[in-house]
């Protein structure tokens, strides 16, 4: 069957046409069972990835006689790193983490951090020790210096 554009097939059919483009509503109820089966299957289908944290000491807690024996990092106001007073890298900064952590598990790290320095830079920071399995971890805020 051939339809024109006037609504009238070329048979007469025009009830069948009107039919065909008549709109049917859906049921709510049918929505409803679709969204939930939905978040069913979501949540059968999605893994929850396990919680990891990196336990922080501050200078109070533990007195700033921790920091001869710990491996210093130093973050500045434009959020450049050093260690040993040379600018690393992010990675280079990672190597460093996890050949200490290597050598002993116990490795005993402090993160200090200018006043201004962005919140990101530090949590970076923190991300590395946390994955190169750093245990002991102590952050403190550097002091501005003091004007003459």
């Amino acid at each position: 069957m051939v339809y024109g554009g006037n609504g009238k097939g070329a048979g007469g059919d025009g009830a069948l046409y009107a039919m065909l483009r008549k709109a049917r509503p859906i049921g709510l109820a049918a929505l409803v069972d679709i969204v939930f089966l939905l978040l069913i299957f979501f949540m059968v289908a999605s893994v929850f990835s396990e919680e990891s944290m990196l336990y922080v000491e501050s200078a109070e807690k533990t007195g700033q006689s921790g920091a001869q024996d710990a491996i210093t990092f130093v973050l500045d106001e434009q959020g450049r790193l050093f260690y040993d007073g040379v600018l690393h890298t992010s990675q280079q900064a990672d190597d460093v983490v996890r050949r200490h952590v290597a050598q002993n598990p116990d490795t005993r790290f402090h993160v200090e951090t200018a006043n201004e320095t962005h919140v990101q830079d530090t949590v970076s920071l923190m991300d590395i020790l946390e994955k190169a399995g750093a245990r002991h971890v102590r952050m403190t805020l550097s002091q501005p210096p003091s004007a003459p």
